[in-house]
């Protein structure tokens, strides 16, 4: 906080908090499929949407190159369902310590199934 005096005015200028902050940046990824018991490793960045002071963006989220959306409240994302490029993705986030974790599932249209299950850690 800043408190300004300006004659006999006094002036608080309150620091602006965006709770996205915290989860933006490029990260490490590894996700385990439930439904195919298998481990993945590849790179997701997360970016804040300029249209909506909630919304933020997910890039090359399942490996697939598909930017999909989420809501940040507090240290929570909730990925609602949504078709991107062929693919049903939906899911939540949790921040803590650095990392977030995810719990998702996604369902390929092309393929028709089945739905894959998936948790992934973000560093």
């Amino acid at each position: 906080m800043m408190i300004i005096f300006s004659g006999c005015e006094i002036i608080i200028v309150e620091p602006v908090y965006d709770p996205r902050d915290k989860f933006v940046g490029d990260y490490e990824f590894e996700e385990y499929s439930e439904t195919y018991d298998e481990v993945f490793n590849y790179h997701i960045s997360i970016r804040k949407s300029a249209s909506d002071e909630h919304e933020i963006y997910i890039k090359n989220f399942y490996d697939a190159s598909i930017k999909i959306y989420g809501w940040v409240d507090q240290d929570k994302i909730t990925i609602p369902l949504q078709e991107v490029d062929m693919y049903e993705v939906e899911g939540t986030g949790t921040f803590r310590d650095g990392e977030i974790s995810f719990f998702y599932t996604v369902y390929d249209l092309i393929e028709e199934g089945p739905t894959d299950f998936c948790h992934g850690l973000a560093w």
